[in-house]
């Protein structure tokens, strides 16, 4: 499964906790951190940054399922490859570059996989 990405990761990872099924969840969440942005404010302003990340990291492990890495190495180990490979560039190097990275190497399996074969 996956879960809609409408907003940002945080609130995302909230919504997916909560089960979330409706467009009105995302409303509710951003009037929620809008009435917290101008209210709780200045108790933020004292919180050190890596509270914060902790924050967003809890809500971050909800998204994680590692019974899908087990269904992948299983069922196809290129897959499990590509998710190894997509996790560790995204951890480790530049969020940006592992996604460009398994989109591109996704598309070029498609390619591969749906162009004719001679004979």
């Amino acid at each position: 499964g996956g879960y809609p990405v409408t907003g940002s990761f945080s609130r995302s990872a909230t919504n997916a906790a909560n089960g979330s099924q409706s467009p009105l969840c995302n409303a509710v969440s951003g009037l929620v951190v809008a009435l917290a942005l101008a209210c709780l404010t200045p108790l933020f302003r004292a919180m050190p940054y890596n509270v914060l990340g902790a924050v967003v990291a809890v809500a971050a492990v909800n998204l994680v399922d590692p019974r899908e890495a087990v269904f992948l190495w299983r069922s196809s180990k290129r897959e499990w490859c590509l998710l190894v490979f997509t996790f560790a560039l995204t951890a480790f190097v530049a969020l940006e570059l592992g996604i460009l990275t398994a989109v591109a190497i996704c598309v070029a399996q498609v390619r591969i996989s749906v162009s004719p074969r001679s004979s």
